[in-house]
């Protein structure tokens, strides 16, 4: 579908091309069709959202850092512990530095 721009209307009405009442019409028609177009898109964007999972307000950025922590948690989850670093106990004095 190919339409006009409000500066396509206000063009034509400069030239001559519609009436005043015909460019306020057009006009007044094209804004509420861009406020309902508008209204779907935000409808659909917290629809989206929802089914994400994710709090209202939560932006995908927020969602990404949310799921590099959780892995980050898992990952120190499944590794072995780091080994300890203070000698064994039956290990005896530490080498002397001469």
């Amino acid at each position: 579908m190919v339409g006009f721009t409000l500066g396509d209307l206000r063009r034509l009405h400069d030239e001559g091309q519609l009436s005043d009442e015909e460019y306020e019409k057009a006009r007044t028609q094209m804004i509420a069709a861009t406020q309902r177009a508008a209204a779907r898109a935000a409808e659909a964007a917290k629809l989206a959202v929802k089914e994400r999972g994710m709090a209202a307000g939560t932006t995908d950025v927020d969602a990404i850092r949310l799921r590099a922590k959780q892995f980050r948690d898992q990952a120190r989850a499944t590794q072995p512990p780091p080994p300890d670093a203070s000698p064994p106990l039956d290990a005896g004095p530490p080498p002397s530095q001469s």
